[in-house]
C-alpha cells in the first residue's frame, strides 16, 4: 500500500514539474514536492495551490483502495495530460479504465494540473507585467513597442511630406511684382528659379510678346500701360499663368502707338517728330529709341525676342503730350526689311493707338510682301498709321 501511495504522488509531481513553465520552475516545484511526499501528515498546509492538490491526491488514495493497475493507470493518464500539445490527440490512459472501479473518479478529477498552470501564468503577469513588456521590446528592437510594431502599415507621416512637398513648391515658385515707372511704364520682374531659359508670354490690355527666362531664372521688363489700372500676366510653356497689377497716374498724359506682329517676319516703326529727317536726333526709331522723360522727346520701346521661332513682337512709341514746350505733329511710318522669312508672303500686323484721355484704338494692317529677288531692301509704308498731335503747354 505503501507502494501505491509513492507511485500516485510520484505521478502527479511529475505533471505538475512538466506543466510549471521554465527549467528552474522545474527544479523547485520538484523539490518541494518531493518533501512534501516524505512527510504529508506532518506539514502544515501548504500556501501554493500546486502543493495542497498533491495532499489532496495523498489523501485520496488512504481513504479509498486503489490496485496498482489503477495507479499506473492513473500515471499513465497524467502524464498523456501533461504531455506537449502535439501528443493531445493520442488516447488517454484512462479511456482504458475499469468502469466498476470506485476510485478512478475522484483521482481524476482531482487534477489540479490546469489550475496549476493558470496560477503560474497569473503569478507571472502579477508580479513582472513591466518586464513582460520590456521583452517584447527587446524582441522588436530597439525603441520599439506594441504600439509601434502595430502601426507600421499605417499611411506615412502626412505633416513631413506636406513639409518637404511644401518646401519644394515654394523653391519653385514663381514672382511676378508690377509697380509703376516714370513716363506711365509698368516695371515687372520675375523670378522663377525652376523655369530657367523657359520661353514665356506677356501680356497687357491686348499687347502680348514672347521672350524668355535668363539663365539665372530672372526677367526684368519695362511695359508701356495701355490702361491706368493695369494688369500683366506672364504665361509659361506648361500653361501655368503669374499675374500682378498696379495703379498707373498721369496716363492721360501720354500719348501712345503700339505695333505688334508674328515673326518671322520682321517689322520697325519709326516716329519724325516735329518734321525731323531721317537720321536726326528727332528721329525715333530702334536704333535711337531715347529715354521716358526726356524734354521734348519720345521714345520707343522694343519688347519680344527675335531669336524665338514665329515668336510675337511688339514696338511702342510714347510721347509725354503733358509735358512738351512744343507743338506740332509726330509723323509715324512703318518699315518692313525685305528677308528671306519675310519675302513674297503676306504680312498681318495689328497697331494699338492710344490718343490722350481717349479709349484706346487698335487697327489691322495687312501686307504683301514682295518676291524674294528684292530681298535686302524694304518696303515703306507712310500714312498707314495717323499722326499724332502735339499742343504745347501754356
Amino acid at each position: 500500500m505503501n507502494r501505491v501511495r509513492v507511485v500516485a504522488i510520484s505521478a502527479v509531481v511529475l505533471g505538475v514539474a512538466v506543466v510549471a513553465g521554465t527549467q528552474f520552475q522545474k527544479s523547485q516545484e520538484i523539490a518541494a514536492l518531493g518533501e512534501a511526499s516524505q512527510s504529508v501528515a506532518q506539514a502544515p498546509e501548504p500556501e501554493v495551490r500546486a502543493e495542497t492538490s498533491v495532499a489532496s491526491l495523498v489523501s485520496v488514495a488512504d481513504s479509498e483502495p486503489v490496485n496498482d493497475l489503477q495507479v499506473e493507470a492513473r500515471a499513465a493518464d497524467v502524464a498523456q495530460d501533461s504531455a506537449p500539445q502535439a501528443q493531445l490527440s493520442t488516447p488517454q490512459a484512462s479511456s482504458t479504465q475499469d468502469s466498476n472501479t470506485p476510485a478512478a473518479a475522484p483521482l481524476t478529477s482531482a487534477s489540479i494540473l490546469p489550475a496549476v498552470e493558470l496560477a503560474a501564468r497569473d503569478a507571472d503577469a502579477a508580479e513582472t507585467p513591466r518586464d513582460t513588456q520590456a521583452a517584447l521590446n527587446d524582441d522588436m528592437g530597439d525603441g520599439g513597442d506594441a504600439t509601434d510594431m502595430a502601426s507600421t502599415d499605417t499611411a506615412l507621416p502626412v505633416s513631413e511630406i506636406d513639409e518637404d512637398l511644401s518646401a519644394e513648391l515654394a523653391a519653385c515658385a514663381v514672382w511676378l511684382v508690377v509697380t509703376p515707372a516714370e513716363g506711365a511704364m509698368l516695371e515687372a520682374s520675375v523670378y522663377a528659379p525652376c523655369d530657367r531659359d523657359a520661353r514665356v508670354q506677356v501680356e497687357h490690355a491686348g499687347l502680348t510678346f514672347d521672350t524668355q527666362i535668363d539663365q539665372d531664372g530672372q526677367l526684368m521688363l519695362m511695359v508701356p500701360a495701355l490702361i491706368d489700372d493695369a494688369t500683366l500676366n506672364v504665361t509659361f510653356p506648361d500653361g501655368r499663368v503669374q499675374s500682378d497689377s498696379t495703379f498707373v497716374e498721369e496716363l492721360d498724359q501720354i500719348e501712345r502707338v503700339a505695333l505688334q506682329w508674328e515673326g518671322p517676319a520682321t517689322l520697325l516703326l519709326h516716329a519724325y517728330e516735329f518734321g525731323a529727317e531721317f537720321g536726326a536726333n528727332g528721329h525715333i526709331h530702334a536704333g535711337n529709341p531715347q529715354e521716358p522723360n526726356v524734354e521734348d522727346h519720345g521714345f520707343l520701346t522694343v519688347l519680344g525676342d527675335p531669336d524665338l521661332a514665329d515668336g510675337h513682337m511688339v514696338q511702342v512709341y510714347s510721347f509725354p503730350s503733358g509735358q512738351s514746350s512744343r507743338s506740332g505733329s509726330v509723323t509715324l511710318e512703318i518699315e518692313a526689311p525685305v528677308t528671306a522669312a519675310s519675302c513674297g508672303r503676306p504680312l498681318v500686323a495689328e497697331s494699338i493707338e492710344m490718343r490722350g484721355d481717349a479709349a484706346a484704338r487698335t487697327r489691322a494692317i495687312h501686307l504683301d510682301m514682295p518676291d524674294c529677288d528684292g530681298t535686302g531692301g524694304f518696303v515703306v509704308l507712310p500714312g498707314v498709321l495717323p499722326p499724332l498731335q502735339i499742343a504745347a503747354l501754356r
